[in-house]
């Protein structure tokens, strides 16, 4: 189990960040709407106090919500082990080791992408999930469940301010069910002696925030000098634009740079969309040889090839020096490119 933790180590913020699916690794605040509520039970019902509550269970007649055509995420754990060379978890957790469980999530692998400065998209699917940590913690009425390295302290109440941490114990005919009705979604958890299965659905209830429709695109700003870029559609209430114009290559731009429309071709990297009947492991290559064609696509129209390409290099230009690109807003294109 040390060569996993180590391992899980070594991948730091990748593994991590590849797993932000599951909200076992959140650490945003939570506030009152946050806190899990059951019927018309308050948070409250969920007690603070570090001794098992004797509270009876609510009792449904049949599921919070319809699981039909739901993705339920299926995980599998285990207690954390120590060899008798290591001391590191019982370091780290102390006496409340009990609490702390490896899982991993059984259907495994992950798409992972890195987006090149020269406006491709390198990885691939990594079929190791990678192992997670986190704290488990079953009582009479309720389950805590999250991230250990959310958590202040590795016992009941130190993982208060983890979003969907806590949910409340429910029973369904002879079954046992973990609910939380939360601010912006409903979340059904289903517990056996090695797995946890979890179903998450929008809380039918939940109004988002207004967004400021204005942001979106560039920001005007990135183009401060740049005399050869003209704004396309352009709103003078706004402080961003959708599309931009380069005369010089009779060139609109849109889509964040993703997407490049010349005289006679549009060259994208959006819009793929997953075939049905295809591997987890073929979508994400498929994935990634569309988005690159699109930025061959590109490369073609501007009149390059091999491992050159050109970007609009804002609004942080030092991002692509000492990389084969060409920034087509700052100079013609380099001789030793043609």
């Amino acid at each position: 189990m040390l060569e996993r933790f180590l391992s899980l180590s070594l991948t730091g913020i990748v593994t991590f960040a590849l797993l932000a699916c599951d909200d076992f690794g959140s650490t945003s605040q939570s506030s009152e709407e946050d806190s899990p509520k059951v019927g018309s039970e308050s948070s409250s019902s969920i007690s603070s106090s570090s001794q098992d509550s004797t509270a009876p269970k609510p009792h449904f007649n049949k599921l919070p919500f319809d699981t039909a055509g739901v993705n339920a995420e299926i995980f599998s754990y285990e207690p954390l082990q120590e060899d008798e060379d290591s001391t590191y978890y019982r370091e780290v957790f102390g006496k409340n080791i009990k609490n702390a469980y490896w899982l991993v999530p059984e259907n495994g692998g992950y798409c992972y992408t890195i987006d090149e400065p020269t406006g491709e998209l390198g990885g691939g699917y990594v079929s190791d999930p990678g192992w997670n940590q986190v704290i488990i913690v079953e009582r009479n009425d309720s389950l805590l469940l999250s991230d250990y390295q959310s958590c202040s302290s590795f016992d009941w109440n130190g993982c208060r301010k983890v979003d969907y941490a806590y949910t409340q114990k429910i029973s369904v005919g002879v079954d046992i069910f973990y609910y939380g009705e939360f601010e912006s979604k409903l979340l059904l958890i289903k517990l056996t002696d090695s797995t946890i299965t979890r179903w998450t659905v929008k809380n039918p209830s939940y109004v988002p925030p207004a967004q400021d429709t204005t942001i979106h695109g560039f920001e005007k700003r990135w183009f401060d000098g740049d005399s050869m870029v003209t704004f396309v559609g352009d709103n003078p209430n706004s402080d961003y634009v959708d599309t931009i114009f380069i005369e010089k290559y009779n060139l609109k731009i849109t889509d964040s740079e993703l997407t490049w429309i010349f005289e006679n071709e549009t060259c994208t990297k959006t819009g793929y969309k997953a075939r049905s009947g295809k591997s987890s492991e073929d979508s994400c290559n498929d994935y990634i040889e569309y988005y690159n064609d699109g930025a061959k696509c590109i490369q073609r129209n501007m009149g390059l090839s091999g491992m050159n390409f050109p970007r609009l290099c804002r609004p942080e230009p030092f991002r692509y020096t000492g990389w084969n690109v060409w920034c087509i807003l700052d100079g013609d294109m380099p001789t030793e490119f043609n």
